[in-house]
């Protein structure tokens, strides 16, 4: 057999661009560029390379690119991948029309690049790539893969700073307490660009993910509604510790005593949620009404966060959990609805949630009189629920 482990390798992720080292403690996202710059074991990786140079790379702390393969930098590299794309699908949760484009779970596709084969080379023989048809597995030409998922890949590109992963070190922490990682992959997956003819898996993952933590909580019965019912007493009593708070005010005004109406809609759609898995499970069937799952994944990681993360939670989260429970004074099916009779267009309902979100506790936190203006426009945003 052949040793993989003699083998120098890059790991490119060709659809994230980054202009400087992004550093988030066990990992490091570098610009190809300045990970090669003057290292002599990255040469023969960059022949032939099939993906833009201007991409960027991944590293740990212990592997650099053009290191020699290990099956333990992998592993770290490929795990901790999936705790940065779940922090970064909370923070920046992409929506339609979005400013960052159409980004999905490929935009962080990572490629390991590795060296040919010394002994092979001089016979022609290329590297492959395994696949399989559900019978059995085939080996094809990995550069005609790259190749192919190179043009497909220029679609959800994605730039990057190190503002964008604010939450890392967080899930990162929660995932060495208690091993969270089939949460975040199964969740990645949610946000996959699929065809819209194949889309049922999505459903059936996110009803997992909300099983896997319930029964950290609850032991038999039903333990999803179980674990809502806990989920809604913990988090308002964690929106109650902020109550010298302007925002709080206006939630206690507007949305506390609409609490049930709010809890109830959130119930409902995971309750659908779950007649759809069992309906692919049990009968075979699926529906169009999930080809998206946009409540779960603005809901999912909040879930998490609140169950899980207490002790991490800052007031800028709670904001967000606030402005997650105005969203659901709305009917899930108006959220990504556009107004095309208003001009300039306004921000579709998921989107002002995503925008009060990312902007409200900056603008509180540096004393900005737009805070004023932004707490303003959430309480005009709330007025239009009624109207």
């Amino acid at each position: 057999m052949l040793n993989i482990t003699d083998r120098r390798i890059i790991y490119c992720l060709p659809s994230i661009f980054c202009q400087e080292t992004i550093k988030l403690g066990n990992l490091l996202i570098r610009p190809l560029s300045e990970a090669v710059k003057d290292n002599d074991n990255c040469a023969k990786l960059l022949m032939d390379f099939p993906f833009n140079r201007a991409s960027s790379v991944i590293e740990t702390l212990t592997f650099k690119s053009g290191d020699f393969f290990t099956q333990l930098d992998d592993l770290e590299i490929r795990d901790s991948l999936e705790i940065l794309k779940f922090s970064y699908f909370f923070e920046f949760p992409s929506s339609l029309l979005d400013i960052n484009g159409f980004v999905g779970n490929e935009t962080f596709e990572c490629y390991p690049v590795i060296e040919l084969n010394s002994e092979l080379t001089c016979f022609g023989v290329e590297h492959k790539m395994p696949f399989t048809n559900g019978m059995s597995n085939y080996l094809l030409s990995l550069k005609s893969y790259f190749q192919y998922r190179t043009v497909f890949l220029e679609n959800f590109s994605l730039r990057l700073t190190q503002k964008d992963f604010s939450y890392y070190s967080v899930f990162y922490g929660l995932n060495k307490k208690i091993d969270t990682l089939d949460l975040f992959k199964m969740y990645n997956k949610c946000w996959g660009v699929y065809s819209a003819y194949d889309f049922s898996d999505k459903a059936l993952y996110s009803k997992i993910t909300l099983e896997l933590l319930s029964s950290r909580h609850v032991a038999n019965g039903n333990k999803v509604g179980k674990t809502f019912t806990l989920f809604f007493e913990k988090l308002r009593r964690i929106i109650g510790s902020i109550a010298d708070d302007e925002l709080f005010h206006v939630y206690k005004e507007k949305i506390d005593s609409k609490i049930d109406i709010v809890t109830k809609r959130i119930e409902d759609y995971f309750f659908s949620l779950n007649i759809e898995r069992k309906n692919i499970a049990h009968e075979g069937k699926s529906s169009h009404q999930f080809i998206n799952v946009a409540p779960y994944l603005v809901f999912f990681p909040v879930f998490l966060m609140v169950l899980e993360c207490s002790d991490d939670i800052q007031r800028k989260d709670i904001y967000r959990f606030i402005f997650l429970l105005s969203l659901f004074m709305y009917e899930v099916d108006s959220w990504q609805m556009i107004d095309f009779e208003t001009f300039p267009s306004k921000r579709t309902h998921l989107q002002s949630y995503i925008n009060f979100s990312r902007c409200y506790h900056k603008y509180v936190k540096d004393n900005k009189e737009s805070a004023k203006y932004m707490l303003i426009g959430f309480e005009n945003w709330l007025k239009e629920i009624d109207g």
